[in-house]
């Protein structure tokens, strides 16, 4: 398979342009066979981390070879690069001027370049081409905290859980010390780096804020079933509002269902500023005490009253001893799993960092599914 072409060649130099040669013979210019790509081998098993991404102003295809598409969305497109100087794969997420607001795209740069940890989904290089702008993205192959849950080949147990909610407290407590709120903490954005492994990273920083002295912010869009009560009643948010996330993630992870329900979204909201919910039925059994404490100081009306992400990396449940067999009990509530294949409905991708496509630069609140205005 491939595309053939015919070459007509002319010089050109500071005297004038030759006439062009006769045609070539047909070339035949065949396509990679991208289909047949081990994806899990083109993970970099190096550390990529420095201090600032390079900004590069021209054509991508100068810099990368342009390689299959993993997944199409709202916000744009993300296709597999190729490094040419290094051979290193990348993720490109292409994003048309003609749909972004530049302000919204430079947040997210800005956010980026400035959270380099392992336990955070790391931005090699920004490039402004004249149609697009190209973030190029740590490669990863593994699925979110959903799809791993899924894998016949994984086993998820409390202590697996465990192992995940401490990676992403690390990348929390990180982004927390640099004044940064990551503000959409939920299991699509906790992103595995391969199939095989149990390393993950958090990732979509397109609703992060900064804190800055003398200035509070609040939000009114989000996703619906991690909202805290500072967000649904508009009152200054902060690094606690990712906490509460946390805990209403573990809580679904352990359950399959989130802590405050409701028919309308009104009455949610009102549950949410309740902030009533117990341990009490049967689904919660298969739970250990130390996991229950664990989301009850997470899941609290009062942001002062929530343990801080330092807090989390030192509770008991993210320290567990190997020797305690009532961790590695298997989690398996049905309802999780009709959850997962809901939220997999409309994002079916090559490879799941191409939901990058649906997710981050240029969220708006004004046109958001879960807007609270």
């Amino acid at each position: 398979e491939g595309e053939s072409y015919k070459f007509r060649i002319a010089s050109e130099n500071a005297y004038g342009t030759s006439d062009f040669t006769e045609a070539s013979d047909w070339f035949t210019v065949k396509h990679p066979e991208f289909h047949n790509t081990n994806y899990q081998e083109q993970v970099s098993k190096v550390r990529l981390y420095k201090n600032q991404p390079n900004i590069y102003h021209g054509s991508v295809e100068t810099k990368y070879i342009v390689c299959e598409e993993l997944g199409r969305g709202g916000f744009g497109v993300v296709c597999r690069l190729i490094e040419k100087t290094s051979g290193r794969t990348w993720a490109g997420k292409f994003i048309p001027k003609a749909a972004q607001r530049q302000e919204a795209v430079q947040h997210e740069i800005d956010t980026m370049s400035e959270l380099q940890h392992a336990r955070l989904l790391y931005l090699h290089e920004a490039i402004f081409s004249r149609t697009d702008t190209v973030l190029v993205l740590e490669f990863i192959a593994g699925g979110d905290l959903f799809d791993k849950y899924v894998d016949s080949n994984y086993s998820v147990t409390e202590r697996t859980l465990s192992s995940t909610v401490r990676q992403v407290c690390e990348g929390l407590d990180f982004m927390h010390r640099k004044n940064y709120v990551h503000m959409d903490v939920k299991p699509e954005n906790v992103m595995f780096v391969s199939t095989s492994g149990s390393d993950c990273k958090l990732i979509d920083f397109g609703l992060s804020q900064r804190l800055e002295q003398g200035r509070s912010f609040t939000a009114n869009f989000g996703s619906l079933e991690y909202l805290s009560p500072e967000m649904v009643s508009k009152e200054p948010c902060g690094c606690s509002t990712d906490l509460w996330a946390l805990g209403v993630l573990c809580h679904i992870m352990l359950t399959g269902l989130a802590p405050f329900g409701g028919e309308a979204v009104q009455q949610r909201f009102q549950a949410i500023r309740d902030c009533k919910f117990s341990f009490d039925s049967e689904m919660w059994a298969h739970v250990s005490d130390t996991a229950k404490d664990f989301i009850a100081r997470l899941i609290v009306a009062l942001p002062t009253q929530r343990m801080t992400a330092e807090q989390c990396l030192n509770h008991p449940w993210l320290n567990m001893s190997p020797r305690e067999e009532r961790f590695d009990v298997r989690l398996h509530p049905i309802s999780l799993r009709q959850r997962i294949a809901e939220s997999r409905r409309f994002r079916e991708t090559v490879l799941p960092i191409g939901r990058l496509a649906h997710c981050g630069t240029c969220q708006d609140a004004s046109n958001n599914d879960n807007s609270l205005s």
